[in-house]
């Protein structure tokens, strides 16, 4: 399992599932929610892209990036197994 792939399906209730993955084609996906099914991703968007799509299922191992929408506290990130560099040296990372 990669580390997006863990974030994605433990993704913290405290934390909205509103977001914009990019992809390593190049495309930047907006989602307000999601679903996922192994290595894929389901991505629901909030509005039809030009094309009139709502849904996209992407192969997690397509998903380079995770912006998040929100302006959200580092600190809030920990649940989903970040730390500073400072406590990454201590624990041995």
């Amino acid at each position: 399992m990669t580390e997006l792939q863990r974030i994605f399906l433990q993704w913290p209730a405290a934390i909205r599932r509103v977001g914009t993955i990019v992809t390593s084609f190049g495309d930047n996906i907006p989602f307000n929610d999601y679903m996922v099914n192994g290595k894929l991703l389901l991505l629901l968007r909030p509005t039809p892209d030009a094309h009139g799509v709502r849904r996209v299922i992407v192969n997690m191992d397509n998903v380079l990036a995770l912006k998040f929408e929100d302006a959200i506290d580092a600190e809030r990130f920990t649940v989903m197994g970040f730390q500073r560099p400072e406590n990454c040296v201590s624990a041995g990372v």
